[in-house]
């Protein structure tokens, strides 16, 4: 009687002996997962890296076909998502004629329009030869208007007169140019992609005065505002990428 009393005892205990252990093994198992964070993927720690790229715009200013050029440098996480700066400066600008400071004649004035700040974009599954991406620009700028030429020249038959004219550049703007990107892994460390967007230009006016058909004064006002265009972005890029 007793050993079938003992025995009956052991079959009842054993499996809250196992039980038990089980559990302490999963609490142990749990207590010893890795912490997993949103910059992280299949338990490994953040990628960090940067570039640097070489970037050549296409757009239209005042309406006329323009260019631009500049660079971009950003931090770089995990292949995917980066942050940094960039500065554009546009080449081929339309031409204004301003009143000479004689107020004999109109001088050529060529344009510039400059601006600079933040960039954010994000790459989607960026370890494929081709993949996409998005991208936008924060920045603020102006235009630059200048003598077409280093000085002008007024000559009568006894004496020259040489005289530089006034620079204008206009208040200060905001620019935001969203973008859809398609990039091309070409190497580890180099990169193309193609960009099409849409750059806005906060309104500002500025002023001046030229000369008619008739010879007459008039005024006229430029608006910063018809400098937004769609825009057509090629890029170099270099920096460490696998």
């Amino acid at each position: 009687m007793k050993i079938f009393s003992l025995l009956l005892l052991l079959a009842l205990g054993t499996p809250f002996v196992m039980f038990s252990q089980k559990s302490d093994s999963t609490v142990s198992q749990n207590s010893n997962t890795e912490y997993k964070t949103i910059f992280s993927s299949n338990n490994s720690t953040t990628k960090v890296s940067g570039f640097g790229a070489f970037s050549f715009n296409l757009l239209s200013l005042d309406g006329k076909v323009a260019g631009a050029a500049g660079f971009d440098g950003a931090v770089l996480l995990n292949r995917s998502f980066y942050v940094g700066f960039y500065g554009r400066g546009s080449f081929g600008s339309p031409e204004y004629d301003f009143l000479s400071s004689d107020s004999t004649s109109n001088i050529e004035k060529a344009s510039t329009f400059f601006h600079t700040g933040l960039i954010v974009g994000v790459n989607f599954a960026a370890d494929k030869p081709i993949h996409f991406g998005f991208s936008t620009k924060f920045g603020g700028g102006a235009i630059l208007l200048y003598d077409h030429y280093d000085y002008y020249q007024s000559c009568n038959s006894y004496n020259c007169k040489y005289y530089n004219d006034d620079v204008y550049v206009s208040s200060p703007v905001f620019v935001i140019t969203p973008q859809i990107d398609v990039e091309m892994n070409l190497t580890n460390w180099m990169k193309f992609k193609v960009g099409l967007g849409y750059q806005w230009v906060s309104n500002s006016e500025l002023s001046y005065n030229y000369l008619n058909s008739s010879n007459k004064i008039e005024s006229n006002v430029f608006e910063t505002g018809n400098l937004s265009s769609p825009t057509a972005e090629i890029s170099f890029i270099f920096g460490w990428f696998k």
